[in-house]
């Protein structure tokens, strides 16, 4: 297990009005960061640099198929459409999430993906 900043605070979604606390990340570049089941996936964009040029790492997709949801997500509707987050700096925690390496990738129909091993610690 490894641990991530992320920010706890109210979040409201914008199509079904629904609000509840929850996690938010605040990460301007393109980091994977799910959830299912209160359980946390972190996988770095950096991964992408760690496999062959020109070759493509999809874990999202991968990940989504077996039912985790992109963090900032509604858990009523699932949209995305959430009020703008504030990323209060005093809300900051340190929580608990797998995170998803190298070495817990395998090459698929070339695509780099969670490998099954790897899978079955996180499902």
């Amino acid at each position: 297990m490894s641990t991530l900043q992320l920010f706890r605070e109210i979040q409201s979604c914008q199509d079904c009005l629904f609000s509840w606390e929850g996690y938010s990340h605040g990460f301007s570049r393109g980091h994977t960061v799910l959830e299912k089941g209160g359980r946390i996936v972190f996988a770095a964009d950096d991964l992408g640099y760690l496999v062959p040029r020109g070759e493509h790492v999809e874990i999202e997709e991968q990940l989504k198929s077996l039912g985790w949801h992109q963090l900032e997500t509604c858990p009523k509707c699932g949209s995305r459409k959430l009020f703008p987050l504030e990323y209060p700096e005093e809300t900051l925690a340190e929580v608990e999430c797998v995170e998803i390496q190298r070495s817990d990738l395998e090459k698929v129909n070339n695509l780099w993906q969670v490998s099954d091993d790897s899978l079955s610690k996180i499902a």
